[in-house]
């Protein structure tokens, strides 16, 4: 049996980690998604999507997107102390690091993009469904989805009276969490929907200076939704959503100390650096939240979507408006030397039209073109405080000169978009089927980009990241043709095979993290040279078969795949911040196997195989474990009267990976353990919600890189510890 063989027979995964039953028939229910611009059966579809359904969020009390990874396989969401996170789909995807860097898996909320990576970090409430959609997707979802997307389509209005509310505690790290909404008919054609979160959490990793538990989560939103829908064929929606997060204190830690475990170093002792629940650091600068880091996201996102049923057609108009503030002030020597900070602020603005014209379906031919166009602004001023005295070591003759010198980047970014694009699906016979797409984009990126520094004026921020004037660099100009076609297949009416071919793209820009050394022939740094990150190009290929047996109570779903990439935009830190363009490739197998055993009782097995590698080094990807899978079994039964019990748990394991380019911060297996459990009624609103991650307190890294402090080795950001919620709530 060859390698690939064993593979496929050893990997039973998932394109669907979530799938619903119908109570009392013992069959699993149909799951509607919106990947490709319609409603749409996931069976039907020749992609493999994850799908949530608000069930199970709810269940999971999952508030951010990337919680979403302790529970899929072969997705990965590295939230580093920057916060600009880095999320990899099969092995492959955007490094965490460069913000200005459009991220390769793009993030939409109700079918409107959202192009700044920091938004991927907004509060998740009175959601409908979350999809993940693998694969290269540029046709249809467009900008920025070079391998894949991620779609939250939150709850609508509806003319019904009614709501819930949720309260909590968390009873492991402490802390206390709540939710609420209400659905309010207005008259007939017109409903009014409010939604509101908010959550107060102490952290899993203890600060032995501050005291505190880290991080320390404050998370807020309120969502206002309008639903009209007059007398015939017009329906409008729309949405604002507020919201605001607050992190004091990062689970980051020291884990070698390197060259201060032999006495080097100036400061104070750097304590305990084993890899654990405990951590010591403080800075005194004001900036700081008594000593600890502070990272805030304040976000609006502003939804109108307009249809108009002509019949045959509908005519759709999505228009979009999102801001946001972030700061993120880091005590970045991570120990209590007042050494090394970086001060980071942001502002960013975007709007978005979109417009399309899509027939209804269920005709032997189904179309659907639109218009699309997107313009964003960005700034950045991120001041980088290195005060490390006394590297390298006396008496050579540059001690101190490395790691020490402060300077300060002033960055621009402003970005407009237009593409047109359109997708045919032909019916050549009641079995078989033909999906052709082409998209064009034009897109170009205006930058200006500063530093100035200051002193003392040493090698390291006067040669090695030398200052240079505020100037306008080169245009970024691209346009992109992309495109799909599949073919697809039913072998009866339960089984469908498929095979896919994709190809996307995104566009190159400048990096505001990016090292920038002196250049002579100028006498300052030269951003243009040194800044410049080119574009990205993917082509994509699948084959799979999706099929629902034994009379729907088994659902069997497998794909294989293979993923080129050219010119895949990566970061590297080694003190230093180094951009490049790879070529890589992703090659592998995923599916998933949903059993409803009776009609109380349900397991599934879901996973992946990515071997994903850098083929120009030869070396794996960062964030890129090869296997991950997911088991979970969900019973509920009643107990007495109309009460019923729901238990559930997942068991998710991945293999070893490693946390930086260059096969650099090697993590080891990780394996996690997820428990709820759920006491409701048939005849009562109120409800128990109990959820238990990371029940076994497993230590693992999310995160790790080479020490801004040349003294210590290596820090990383420990993956979150037991946590355990206790709710209740009510509907009405």
């Amino acid at each position: 049996m060859n390698k690939l063989t064993r593979i496929i027979a050893g990997v039973s995964a998932a394109l669907v980690c979530v799938t619903g039953f119908t109570q009392g028939t013992g069959m699993l229910e149909e799951v509607v998604v919106t990947a490709q611009k319609r409603e749409e059966s996931l069976q039907d579809v020749p992609i493999s999507i994850t799908v949530f359904s608000e069930e199970n969020l709810d269940r999971r009390q999952v508030d951010m997107i990337g919680e979403l990874a302790n529970i899929v396989p072969s997705f990965e969401f590295a939230r580093p102390p920057s916060d600009s996170p880095g999320v990899t789909f099969r092995g492959i995807g955007t490094q965490a690091g460069n913000v200005a860097f459009d991220n390769s898996i793009g993030m939409f909320v109700d079918g409107a993009f959202l192009g700044n990576v920091r938004l991927y970090g907004h509060t998740l409430f009175d959601v409908q469904r979350v999809e993940l959609i693998k694969g290269t997707q540029s046709t249809l979802l467009g900008k920025n989805t070079t391998l894949g997307g991620i779609s939250v389509v939150n709850n609508r209005p509806e003319q019904e009276f009614g709501g819930d509310v949720e309260f909590g505690l968390e009873a492991q790290n402490g802390g206390w969490f709540g939710e609420g909404v209400v659905n309010l008919p207005v008259d007939d054609t017109l409903a009014l929907r409010i939604a509101g979160k908010w959550s107060d959490l102490n952290g899993w990793v203890h600060n032995v200076t501050t005291g505190k538990d880290v991080p320390e989560d404050r998370d807020a939103g309120i969502r206002t939704s309008l639903l009209w829908e007059p007398a015939g064929r017009f329906s409008a929606l729309i949405s604002h959503q507020y919201t605001d997060n607050r992190r004091v204190g990062l689970p980051t830690q020291i884990t070698r100390p390197g060259l201060s475990a032999l006495g080097l170093g100036a400061g104070p002792d750097l304590g305990e650096s084993r890899f654990d629940d405990t951590k010591a650091s403080y800075s005194s600068d004001p900036r700081l939240v008594d000593g600890d880091d502070l990272t805030h996201l304040q976000a609006h996102i502003a939804t109108g979507t307009l249809n108009y049923d002509f019949g045959a057609a509908t005519l759709t108009s999505i228009t979009s408006y999102a801001t946001s503030d972030h700061t993120n002030y880091a005590d970045f020597d991570f120990d209590n030397k007042d050494a090394s900070l970086f001060i980071r602020t942001e502002d960013y603005e975007q709007v978005q039209q979109e417009l399309r014209l899509a027939s209804n379906g269920g005709e032997r031919l189904d179309y659907l073109a639109g218009l699309f166009f997107f313009h964003s602004e960005w700034d950045m001023l991120w001041d980088s405080v290195f005060g490390i005295p006394d590297f390298p070591p006396p008496p050579v003759p540059i001690s101190g000169q490395i790691f020490n010198g402060s300077y300060t980047n002033t960055f621009a970014q402003k970005t407009t978009a237009y593409s047109v694009f359109g997708q045919a699906n032909y019916s050549l016979t009641e079995q078989f089927r033909v999906n052709l797409g082409l998209r064009f984009t034009h897109e170009k990126k205006k930058v200006h980009f500063g530093r100035t520094n200051r002193p003392p004026f040493t090698l390291w921020n006067a040669v090695i990241q030398a200052p240079f004037p505020y100037q306008r660099l080169d245009n970024v100009t691209d346009d992109l043709v992309s495109g799909s076609v599949s073919l697809q297949y039913d072998l009866t009416p339960d089984v469908m095979v498929y095979a896919s071919f994709a190809r996307g793209g995104k566009a190159g820009g400048y990096g505001e993290f990016n090292s920038i050394a002196l250049d002579p022939a100028l006498g300052t740094g030269n951003p243009q040279r040194d800044a410049f990150v080119d574009d990205e190009r993917a082509n994509s290929y699948e084959a799979g078969i999706k099929s629902s047996l034994l009379d729907g109570r088994v659902q069997l779903d497998v794909a294989v795949f293979h993923i080129d990439v050219f010119g895949l935009q990566q970061l590297l830190f080694t003190g230093e911040f180094i951009s490049s363009n790879d070529r890589s490739r992703s090659t592998g197998v995923d599916g998933l196997l949903t059993w409803q055993v009776t009609d109380s009782f349900r397991v599934s097995a879901a996973g992946a195989y990515a071997d994903a590698e850098d083929k120009g080094r030869n070396e794996r990807l960062a964030q890129s474990p090869r296997v991950s899978v997911a088991f979970n079994a969900d019973w509920e039964q009643r107990v007495f009267g109309d009460w019923s019990v729901a238990i559930g748990g997942t068991l998710k394991h991945r293999s070893s990976k490693f946390n930086q380019l260059s096969e650099g911060l090697y993590d080891n297996a990780f394996t996690s353990l997820a428990l709820t459990g759920r006491l409701s009624s048939d005849s009562s609103p109120w409800f128990l919600n109990i959820v238990a991650e990371n029940v076994t307190n497993t230590i693992g890294a999310d995160f790790g890189f080479p020490g801004p402090d040349p003294f210590v080795e290596t820090f990383e950001t420990n993956t979150p510890l037991r946590s355990i919620k206790v709710s209740v709530g009510t509907s009405f």
